[in-house]
């Protein structure tokens, strides 16, 4: 639900001033309603079973979870400010792993009984690995600074490195599920 949030209102331009500023808004408006599907697969796997407000609540901001809520705030912090060819670098980081994450959980799901969406074949096809809405071509002439080079170039190592912690929390939660 936080990846909704950072599309809707951190990683847009409040109002864009050229083709990569448009660009941006228009992959994050597009990512912003994964959300959707996200819940569709709660409901569908009886996720969404009557419980306290402040028991969820608690079970959210719990220690247990806490990976998703530093995921999220680095990638704000790694967003924050910088230009559109730096925040286009850093949604190529961000999709190259989705894509990685989503053809998994895509294999996983097929062999089950339930037709899920966000972690069946309708994200999957829409994660391409790529910023939606952008021809290749234009990704591969973003033009840098030198100094601008070296700020894509350790995001993109810094989206890399949180995405991996997430995904060996993701590992842990699904191993600890499967031994209760």
């Amino acid at each position: 639900m936080n990846f909704g949030d950072f599309n809707k209102y951190v990683l847009p331009f409040k109002a864009p001033t050229n083709e990569l500023e448009n660009l941006v808004n228009i992959h994050a408006a597009e990512d912003a309603e994964h959300w959707i599907w996200y819940v569709h697969d709660l409901e569908k796997l009886s996720y969404d079973l009557p419980e306290k407000f402040t028991t969820t609540l608690k079970k959210l901001w719990s220690k247990e979870n806490e990976e998703n809520q530093i995921l999220f705030f680095e990638l704000v912090h790694l967003v924050h400010n910088q230009p559109a060819n730096i925040r286009l670098a850093i949604i190529e980081a961000i999709e190259i792993t989705g894509h990685i994450i989503f053809s998994k959980l895509r294999d996983i799901t097929q062999h089950s009984n339930y037709q899920l969406s966000y972690c069946g074949d309708i994200h999957y096809h829409k994660e391409t690995g790529h910023t939606i809405g952008a021809e290749e071509k234009i990704i591969d002439q973003l033009t840098f600074s030198t100094y601008e080079s070296e700020i894509a170039i350790q995001s993109i190592k810094q989206v890399f490195k949180a995405f991996s912690r997430w995904y060996q929390y993701l590992d842990f939660l699904i191993c600890t599920y499967h031994r209760s």
